[in-house]
């Protein structure tokens, strides 16, 4: 498995062209904000003197990197990386040379460990970068980088960037797992993407509008059914990571859910897709 590993990193980080445009890209914005940020604030006294009376916290800014991939948006561009590295496969015939003498299971599994691992490296990158220019930021202009570190304020850090850390790989394996799903069944790359990025839109902003029509004619308890979809639950989690309360519903004064229950539901999303991709790459002829 660790050659198959070792495969899978150097073709995907070997194609250059697409994980700049789809992953790399997250860090360079992160530099762009940081330079707009200074401008602006160079630009004008009253922003820049809020900011100083007011300093973003280290701890909210390495954070806030986290955000970026279990964000509906900023999880498009991670679709069509997995779908494009899936159905390239297919698209220029290499599952031919990889497959003999690899099990399926064996084969599928390392790809998702390969892009659950290249993913979150690079918004670990991210996380370092905006650490670092804010603390420039912070400097340039004469303001402290709270909080104090100290052993509780680390003890706390560390535990909620775990688990943005496991949130983050546990949604790349779901969001994924819909791309290599679309992948394996369309064989081509533009489709893979298409309907990859189609679907996951669909999760978000179909699942949510339709349910808020639904409840206009039936009893309002169907809204709960969003509570189920991983944007929902993506979103629980790291509302109650960062804020310590749960992520609003779809109606006012709808049902929530705890950490624990998101958790859990996203687990079952996980092994559910997976399983899917996995089976259907297991029944299909790629020869």
């Amino acid at each position: 498995m660790l050659n198959l590993f070792r495969a899978e990193w150097k073709k995907t980080t070997g194609n250059r062209l697409l994980i700049g445009c789809t992953v790399w890209i997250f860090p360079i914005i992160g530099c762009g904000l940081i330079s707009l940020l200074g401008l602006i604030f160079l630009a004008e006294s009253d922003s820049r003197n809020a900011y100083i009376a007011e300093p973003f916290k280290w701890t909210d800014t390495a954070l806030l990197s986290w955000i970026l991939p279990n964000n509906p948006l900023g999880r498009l561009f991670l679709m069509g990386f997995a779908a494009t590295l899936f159905a390239a496969e297919y698209q220029y015939q290499t599952w031919k040379s990889v497959m003999p003498g690899n099990r399926r299971i064996l084969v599928i599994m390392t790809k998702y460990l390969t892009l659950s691992t290249f993913i979150i490296m690079v918004f670990s990158a991210t996380m370092v970068v905006l650490v670092i220019g804010v603390g420039l930021l912070n400097s340039a202009f004469g303001t402290g980088y709270p909080p104090h570190i100290s052993q509780e304020v680390l003890n706390e850090f560390i535990e909620d960037l775990l688990l943005n850390i496991f949130l983050t790989f546990v949604t790349t394996m779901i969001f994924s797992g819909i791309a290599a799903l679309a992948s394996i069944i369309t064989r081509s790359i533009l489709y893979g993407v298409m309907v990859s990025v189609f679907l996951s839109l669909l999760e978000w902003l179909g699942v949510r509008i339709g349910l808020a029509v639904l409840t206009l004619f039936l009893p309002k308890r169907f809204a709960d059914m969003f509570l189920i979809t991983p944007t929902y639950n993506t979103g629980n989690v790291i509302s109650w990571i960062n804020v310590d309360e749960p992520a609003s519903p779809l109606l006012q004064n709808g049902n929530t859910l705890s950490l624990t229950t998101s958790l859990i539901i996203l687990g079952i999303w996980l092994v559910l897709i997976v399983g899917l991709s996995t089976f259907a790459f297991q029944r299909q002829d790629i020869q």
